[in-house]
Order: structure tokens, then C-alpha cells, then sequence
């Protein structure tokens, strides 16, 4: 394994975040408008082409119920610190946000096709499909309920075109419909600008940050959570099921990436401290810089 190859995500969203910070900072812009942009148009093309495309074998169901457990756990764990020990409602929904989406796309995808290559895409869309699944029906629920009431967030759920575009791929799955391959290649097109504006979004949240109202207990439970107990937990998983050495290798690294960007998105969308989303998301990947080489070298 070269551990160079560690590194390749970090340039990406480093130059994708310096872009927006920069457009950010000299347009004087919010990020809120591509945000929208991204969450209800952009991403359902990523998210139903990702699913389209993959054939589901057995391997894969296991490698989506890996990750659904792990998704699981996290939530259970969260919901019981968050009772224990309570932040304000808007960082309470960040940091439940927090246990349903790492930042497996923009910093797993890159990172797992440099240490294992191509053939961990087909695995990590399962992980993706999984996210999807829970992101956008417990993470949006939680999101939405710094600023809604928990009737108006449940609602909330079923108003989200990646939900439906999920449900979408999957139909046309299981009745194996074909779609003609200009159209197919022109959806996926689409779904490509999510990845990239995902980063750019980052950017410009984080040129209106106010460092000086940095949430260092959102930041640290937030870190130990996703950073340091999703591994732990991974492990386990990976003794209890039956996965091919491949894709529990690439499940385990992508259960130590940083915080996902997405959850500045949201808590954009959804005017629930984006600052502060955007502020832990940032800290957890300057840390990650040091704790995945740290995992892969101790665990693979």
C-alpha cells in the first residue's frame, strides 16, 4: 500500500474549498442558494444514477447491511449522549445529524479507489445507498427538528427528491428496466457537479465563519463519535458478518472519515447553524490528516 495515495482526497477538497471560500469571501454570497441547488436537484441525479448502475449481488446486501448497522448504532448512541449530556436545540441536530452521514463521497470515494483501486466503487455505492437511506430519513428528521417541530420534520422526509429518487432506482431495478445510454449518460452528467459543488459549498460556508463562536463541545463529541467509537464499532461488524476481505477493508476505512460535508448542506438548507456545521466539518478533516493513516496502518 502506498500511503501517498492517502492523501489525494485532501488536495481535491482543499482546491474545491479554497474556490468557494475565495468566491465566498469576494462575492459576499451565502451558500444557502447553491446549497438548495445541490440537495434538490444535483444529488437525486448522483444518488439514482449510483444505485441504477450497480447490479445488487449477495455480496453487496452484505455490505449494505454493514453499513446500515453501523449507521444504526451511531444513531442509537447519539440519541442517549444527546439526552445525557444536551447542547442547544440547533446543535443537538447537528451532532444527531452527525451519526447518519460521514463524508463517504467526497473524501471515501477518492481515498478507497487510491489504496484498494476501481473495484471498491461498486462496494462503496452500497455504502452510499445505505447513507442515503438513513441521511435522508432519520438525518433529515433531526435537522429539520432545530427549527421544526418533530410532526413538521417527519413531513419534512417525503418533501426530499433524493428520497424518491432512491425509491426511483430501486423500482426500476428489481423490473430491470433498461435506459437508453445517451439519456443514462446525460442523468449521470448531472450527478458528476454534486461532488464537486458539495466542496465549493463548503468553501463559502467557511468564509462567513466566526471562529471566535467555535463549538468546541459540538466539535468534540461530534469527532469522538464518528472519528473514534464508528471504527470500534466497524470491527465488530466486520467479525459478526460474512464480508469478502475487499469490502471490509473498505468499509472499515470508510467508518474513519471525517465529518461530512453534507451536513453543512443541510444545516444550511434547513437555517440551522451552518457556521457551525461548516466550522466541525473543517476541524475533523484537519484531524483526519493524522487518525487515517493512524487506523489504516494499525488495523489493515
Amino acid at each position: 500500500m502506498n500511503i501517498s495515495y492517502l492523501y489525494a482526497p485532501f488536495l481535491f477538497i482543499f482546491l474545491g474549498t479554497s474556490l468557494g471560500f475565495i468566491f465566498g469571501r469576494k462575492s459576499k454570497i451565502t451558500s444557502q442558494p447553491f446549497s438548495k441547488a445541490h440537495n434538490f436537484i444535483f444529488m437525486p441525479f448522483l444518488v439514482f444514477t449510483g444505485i441504477f448502475a450497480r447490479e445488487i449481488s449477495m455480496q453487496f446486501f452484505w455490505a449494505f447491511l454493514a453499513f446500515f448497522l453501523l449507521q444504526i448504532c451511531l444513531i442509537l448512541i447519539v440519541l442517549i449522549w444527546s439526552k445525557i449530556f444536551p447542547l442547544s436545540k440547533k446543535e443537538n441536530a447537528i451532532f444527531r445529524l452527525n451519526a447518519t452521514v460521514g463524508n463517504i463521497v467526497n473524501f471515501g470515494l477518492p481515498l478507497c479507489i487510491g489504496i484498494f483501486g476501481e473495484e471498491s466503487v461498486a462496494i462503496i455505492s452500497m455504502f452510499i445507498l445505505a447513507t442515503q437511506l438513513v441521511l435522508q430519513t432519520a438525518g433529515i428528521f433531526f435537522i429539520s427538528n432545530g427549527t421544526k417541530t418533530p410532526k413538521e420534520s417527519f413531513f419534512t422526509i417525503f418533501k426530499m427528491p433524493i428520497f424518491w429518487a432512491i425509491l426511483l432506482a430501486l423500482f426500476l431495478q428489481i423490473l430491470h428496466v433498461k435506459i437508453p445510454p445517451l439519456l443514462y449518460d446525460t442523468l449521470k452528467n448531472f450527478g458528476k457537479v454534486a461532488i464537486t459543488l458539495s466542496v465549493f459549498i463548503f468553501g463559502i460556508s467557511l468564509s462567513h465563519l466566526k471562529f471566535s463562536s467555535f463549538p468546541v463541545r459540538l466539535f468534540f463529541q461530534s469527532v469522538l463519535l464518528r472519528m473514534f467509537i464508528a471504527p470500534f464499532i466497524a470491527l465488530g461488524i466486520i467479525k459478526i458478518l460474512p464480508l469478502e476481505k475487499i469490502v471490509a477493508n473498505v468499509f472499515f476505512v470508510e467508518a474513519t472519515v471525517p465529518l461530512g460535508i453534507y451536513i453543512v448542506i443541510l444545516s444550511d438548507v434547513f437555517d440551522c447553524d451552518a457556521s457551525h456545521a461548516a466550522s466541525i466539518v473543517l476541524a475533523s478533516t484537519i484531524l483526519s490528516i493524522v487518525s487515517i493513516p493512524a487506523w489504516v496502518i494499525l488495523v489493515l
